[in-house]
């Protein structure tokens, strides 16, 4: 076999070379100057550079193994690293129903129609596709040959090949789907000179066969169990041309007010027995739930302490603020979070904002407030496994802003100030998560619950956004080189793939689990493949494809 790069240029260690043992051969693009071939995971030459470009099919139903070919203006198709049709058409039409149409550029814009696994469904090219549809199992055609005779057939994918043909050659064919009765009902002429002729058939045993007494009482049993996706109304074929690679707020009632701010004494806990014997009684403390809300009356604030186990049992006393404290707001907090003082657990339902000798400043769970000058409130989202909110807090600092972030308790998440946060969104939805920090000019990732990923020490991050294939990621640049940090959410949980900067280009698209399109979301029932990386120029001019320890599949 024919490697495409030199042994000079150690494009595959030994060690990289056991991926033989991969339970399915991977297929490639790889590009040899101006042309593009097909070549092996280990950079064995599958197919010789040819072609002027190469697309991934970007539709769901086809995995990676799809790809279009383009040769002076002419597209072609390769599956699984086979050729199956030249660049000689003028479009090529994966379809969402299985099966795919290539039209030729002539006058009768004739089509090949093949199935999903590139076996031709027609043996000659046809110039018209009536209906295209699943039938069970199966698909059903009625298409329009160049000899100008129709056939009417249904195709087994499974076994690659005609199941049954309805009619074959025939001058015309009308079909006429009855939904309500489960039946077709087809009108036909074998030749031009034959009287109309008309039918109705229904489906038996995954076939079409005319209606009889017989089969018409067993549909009337079975209709509620069918499956009517076997036609559409519509003779559209439904194609996709491809593109190219390139709080919960409780308002608790007004209770005993008084003017000091402290809570008041908590109920006595409650006691319970721990012991067979009858004579002998323990008492064993219970903790005590009181929630916690502020409110605004008549301009002042006040705080409300509401003990939910003992009916009734609630005190509101007014907030003592600095003294010319203004703008007093209340704001909802999500993730109702909760603290811990002896056997006590405050939980917080909302906080209050104000400002003071022109100073900004928020109070949650403390007696004293935390200053800012700049807040954002920001929700990390589901899938970062944070519950509630958290604030970020700018202050100037000898002439330059600093930033901090608390969480729902006030509580700073990290001990560090930040010269910069940018909120990233690798899932998309404003689903924060996986922070970039800046700290004395070096950048690093920190999450949520106050960890850092990345620490401070590369040059710089950039959130970059796809449309297919890994969906988002963070490029990290160090060096002159590049990396990145992919997370995924492997079964529920956030897991985080890093390639430390080894590119010397920078990162287009990560093929999480090439050839198979599953990219953040996978589960054990997914099929795994392996990442192979996009690398592009500076301009964003595709460049072509490595794999995670650096390698290239390119050579310019």
């Amino acid at each position: 076999m024919k490697f495409i790069f030199s042994r000079k240029f150690t494009f595959f260690s030994l060690s990289l070379l056991s991926i033989s043992a991969y339970a399915q051969e991977l297929y490639i693009p790889y590009r040899d100057g101006n042309l593009w071939g097909i070549s092996n995971y280990a950079g064995g030459e599958i197919i010789a550079p040819k072609f002027d470009s190469l697309q991934f099919n970007e539709q769901d139903d086809y995995d990676f193994n799809l790809l279009h070919t383009f040769k002076a203006g002419k597209k072609g198709m390769l599956l699984s690293g086979k050729e199956i049709l030249l660049p000689e058409f003028k479009n090529i039409f994966p379809t969402y129903k299985g099966f795919i149409i290539a039209e030729y550029d002539n006058d009768k814009k004739s089509r090949v129609i093949l199935d999903k696994d590139g076996t031709k469904i027609t043996e000659n090219p046809v110039i018209s596709m009536w209906i295209g549809e699943r039938f069970g199992p199966n698909l059903i055609f009625h298409v329009l040959n160049e000899n100008m005779k129709e056939d009417f057939f249904i195709w087994d994918p499974k076994e690659h090949k005609i199941s049954q043909y309805v009619f074959k050659d025939y001058y015309s064919i009308s079909v006429t789907e009855n939904r309500d009765e489960y039946e077709l009902e087809i009108r036909y002429r074998k030749n031009e000179t034959d009287p109309l002729s008309e039918v109705k058939m229904t489906i038996r045993d995954n076939k079409l066969e005319p209606v009889t007494s017989k089969n018409f009482n067993e549909r009337i049993v079975k209709n509620t169990n069918r499956n009517r996706d076997y036609f559409g109304s519509s003779n559209q074929e439904t194609i996709k041309q491809p593109t190219a690679v390139y709080e919960v707020y409780r308002d608790y009632d007004e209770g005993v007010r008084s003017p000091s701010y402290s809570p008041p004494p908590p109920p006595p806990s409650s006691g319970k027995t721990v012991s067979n014997d009858p004579g002998y009684r323990e008492v064993k403390k219970q903790p005590i739930y009181v929630g916690v809300s502020y409110s605004i009356e008549n301009d002042f604030p006040y705080v409300t302490y509401h003990y939910n186990h003992e009916k009734n049992e609630k005190v509101t006393k007014r907030l003592k603020l600095p003294k010319g404290a203004k703008d007093i707001k209340i704001a909802n907090m999500s993730g109702s979070p909760q603290k811990k003082e002896g056997d006590t657990i405050y939980t917080y339902t909302n906080y209050i904002t104000f400002t003071h000798k022109d100073k900004n400043q928020i109070l949650i769970s403390e007696k004293k407030p935390t200053e800012f000058e700049t807040i954002k409130v920001i929700s990390p989202g589901y899938d970062s496994q944070y519950s509630g909110q958290i604030f970020l807090l700018g202050n100037k600092k000898n002439g330059k802003m600093k930033y901090k972030l608390i969480n729902n308790l006030q509580q700073m998440i990290f001990p560090d100030e930040f010269d910069d946060i940018i909120l990233n969104d690798p899932f998309y939805g404003n689903n924060y998560n996986n922070w970039t920090v800046i700290k004395d000019g070096k950048y690093g990732v920190v999450i949520p619950q106050g960890k850092y990923i990345l620490q401070p020490v590369y040059d710089e991050i950039v959130n970059k956004k796809v449309t297919y294939g890994s969906g988002s990621f963070l490029q990290i640049k160090k060096d002159g080189k590049y990396g990145f940090l992919k997370p995924v959410i492997p079964n529920g949980s956030i897991e985080n793939n890093l390639v430390e900067p080894v590119f010397s280009y920078p990162i287009r698209n990560i093929l999480m689990s090439y050839p198979y399109r599953s990219s953040q979301y996978t589960s054990a029932g997914t099929p795994q493949g392996t990442m192979i990386i996009t690398l592009q120029d500076e301009k964003g001019k595709l460049l072509g494809f490595a794999n995670k320890q650096g390698q290239l599949y390119f050579k310019n």
